[in-house]
């Protein structure tokens, strides 16, 4: 059973239909102010669900809050999730990599052990640096591609926090190809989101999170916790915290049973 949701029943619906082998959609867009539980959604409930629907699939979390997280980490990042021990299903992206940069020295153990070995700053990308992007970018959807039978989650978090660059190329460029892969499915959450670029916009579906004012949704949320804490508490803490759904789970998890209120 995924984490419960505060009134969460019609972004659950929407993510539900995305991840259907047949989904019109590719790309589920998720806006919303702080506190409203879109980290919660992405990092918890969304990889619950997407394996109760698809036990096969994999998934890759991507928090882009760094402004220091240039595109190379993205890359990176992705890949060693995506990958599980023994595997090489990155080899057109590992070997574009290491035919531009020519490092003999680096031993590769592993794939897992070659992506933690690596780091790159958005700040301290030079001119070279940016021109291998789009060849990165190619291969690596260039294999997601051959894994044609494979279902693949991408959810991208923070995306208004991340750096200029990279938050450019993954609005206009990466989604533009990885949409066009019928097995591949991302998720892309922040405060605000640039528009879906033309290649794509087609199969975008879009949710704004807003304050939940009801406050039995509260109550039922503590109730699935097990957070014991009075109805009327409850509602004096929906109301206290703006009836912001990520604040209120936030602050109310200490009180359950079992937690540690310390």
């Amino acid at each position: 059973m995924p984490h419960p949701t505060i009134n969460g029943e019609e972004i659950l619906h929407l993510f539900h239909e995305l991840m259907q082998p047949n989904s019109p959609n590719r790309v589920l867009r998720l806006m919303g102010q702080a506190k409203l539980g879109k980290s919660h959604l992405l990092t918890k409930v969304f990889p619950t669900l997407a394996h109760e629907q698809q036990t096969a699939c994999r998934h890759a979390i991507l928090d882009l809050r760094s402004q220091a997280q240039g595109v190379p980490d993205v890359l990176h990042s992705a890949c060693g999730q995506l990958t599980e021990r023994g595997e090489s299903n990155f080899e057109r992206y590992l070997a574009e990599y290491k035919a531009w940069r020519d490092r003999p020295r680096i031993e590769t153990n592993g794939i897992q052990a070659f992506f933690s070995k690596l780091s790159f700053s958005a700040h301290g990308e030079d001119e070279e640096n940016r021109r291998i992007i789009p060849d990165l970018t190619l291969a690596f959807v260039s294999d997601l591609r051959v894994w044609s039978n494979q279902p693949v989650l991408l959810l991208f978090d923070a995306v208004d926090n991340a750096a200029d660059a990279t938050r450019d190329w993954l609005m206009d460029s990466l989604l533009v190809q990885l949409a066009a892969l019928p097995n591949v499915r991302c998720v892309v959450a922040g405060r605000t989101l640039p528009d879906a670029a033309g290649g794509y916009a087609a199969v975008c579906g879009h949710y704004e999170l807003r304050p939940v004012t009801e406050e039995d949704a509260y109550i039922h949320f503590c109730q699935l916790q097990k957070i014991d804490l009075p109805e009327q508490s409850i509602r004096h803490f929906a109301k206290a915290f703006g009836y912001l759904p990520g604040l209120f789970a936030e602050y109310t998890q200490p009180f359950r049973v079992g937690g540690s209120r310390g």
